[in-house]
């Protein structure tokens, strides 16, 4: 018998955490910007940009943002 409890039924992803982590994205963002851009507080736009300089990083953050765009509209 396992030590932990199985539980019944994973809780879903619905609106309330989506905006929670929207608003906690924001407020790092706006942190970052005000504080200083630079490797100590970086914004998501500074860490993602050795990733966006290559051509097929630049594709699949593309698609990945027109997915997400379509995943959010069809909803």
């Amino acid at each position: 018998m396992s030590a932990w409890p199985i539980p019944a039924r994973a809780k879903r992803f619905d609106r309330w955490d989506a905006l929670v982590l929207a608003l906690l994205l924001v407020a790092w963002e706006l942190i970052a910007v005000f504080w200083g851009n630079d490797s100590a507080h970086p914004t998501l736009s500074l860490l993602l940009d050795p990733v966006l300089d290559t051509y097929p990083g630049r594709l699949f953050g593309y698609l990945a943002w027109l997915g997400v765009g379509r995943w959010l509209g069809t909803r």
